[in-house]
């Protein structure tokens, strides 16, 4: 049973500062203050968020137990009336034995109880809890254990239950987006060819959860799920750099000076084998000029007769080339011939 002091305000001289109206107080009431429920607000009601209030404050079940205890068996009109407080005058052994507590715990419970501004025991020096001697029974209850401070702090209570559930869900999204990130990581990892850059990017991200990574993310705390947030975002920007495609050089452009910082041996070798980005679309029948020229040394050479005349008349015709038109051959003289 740990109370949360950063949540509860104790003024020094135990007196309710009404400036600080937006904190909870530990305060010790007096005989002529009395506050009052909201009107469409009602006593289960209150009491039910006062709960939630003492848990986020820290306070056990079996302590808020008590408090359930303490606060049903008082008068209902008292919540909202303005000229009394609600007051329970019961003997602590009967409650206890209730619950199933020694006097002792029970005590101890209302101390925890007091400390968090939910209650003040107005008793007697003698621990005397009820009417004074001679008052009718319906009367208002004098010593005992008061929720005024409940009642004066409620207004507080209510703040700090709507800024816990917006952290709470502030939370939620963190831990849905942590693992989104946690997925698509692990995506771009296995989605590696590359052996070495492989098994670089997964040691690093195993090395990045066993810093980072909560035990369980579902309930850690919102600080602990942003630095592993981070952190997984992080390695999924390097790894992202280290496989995006090298851009084309340019001519004008001066090389950059060489940078100080220490790269990973298995980013350097994605960033050495990264892949050019493809050129422009081309004919694809197309083929390359050296291509060509290699396979076919023929077409890009001048004829073996006419070295000597194409080195000075490019254009000129074979003047001396030996003439390529064959004789015509009288087939009537070549049977005489021979006949």
């Amino acid at each position: 049973m740990t109370l949360n002091t950063d949540i509860i305000y104790t003024p020094a001289a135990g007196v309710y500062d009404p400036a600080r109206a937006h904190e909870i107080q530990a305060f010790i009431p007096a005989p002529d203050r009395h506050s009052a429920l909201p009107g469409d607000v009602t006593k289960a009601g209150a009491i039910a968020m006062i709960a939630k209030g003492l848990r986020l404050c820290g306070l056990g079940e079996g302590t808020i137990a008590q408090w359930r205890c303490i606060a049903d068996t008082t008068e209902r009109a008292a919540w909202h009336a303005h000229d009394r407080s609600p007051v329970n005058w019961r003997r602590q052994c009967d409650m206890a034995r209730e619950l199933g507590l020694s006097e002792r715990q029970w005590r101890r419970g209302e101390v925890a109880l007091e400390r968090a501004g939910v209650l003040a025991r107005a008793t007697a020096e003698n621990g005397y809890r009820g009417r004074r001697s001679g008052e009718p029974w319906r009367g208002p209850v004098s010593c005992g254990l008061s929720l005024e401070p409940a009642l004066a702090n409620y207004p507080a209570f209510v703040e700090r239950l709507a800024a816990a559930d917006v952290a709470e869900a502030a939370r939620l999204e963190l831990v849905m987006n942590t693992r989104l990130s946690r997925r698509r990581l692990r995506q771009t990892i296995a989605a590696i060819p590359d052996r070495e850059v492989h098994h670089w990017a997964g040691s690093a991200l195993a090395d990045l959860e066993g810093d980072l990574r909560p035990a369980s993310p579902r309930v850690a705390e919102a600080d602990v799920l942003l630095r592993w947030h981070r952190g997984l975002l992080d390695l999924e920007a390097r790894l992202r750099r280290a496989l995006a495609p090298m851009p084309l050089p340019d001519p004008d452009a001066q090389d950059a000076p060489p940078t100080d910082t220490a790269t990973p041996p298995g980013e350097e070798h994605a960033m050495r084998h990264r892949t050019a980005p493809l050129p422009s679309k081309q004919d694809p029948t197309a083929r390359p000029v050296q291509e060509t020229a290699e396979k076919n040394p023929s077409r890009n050479q001048p004829p073996v007769e006419n070295v000597e005349k194409q080195l000075h008349m490019s254009a000129a015709p074979d003047i001396g080339g030996r003439c390529h038109i064959q004789p015509q051959i009288n087939l009537n003289e070549s049977c005489k011939r021979y006949g």
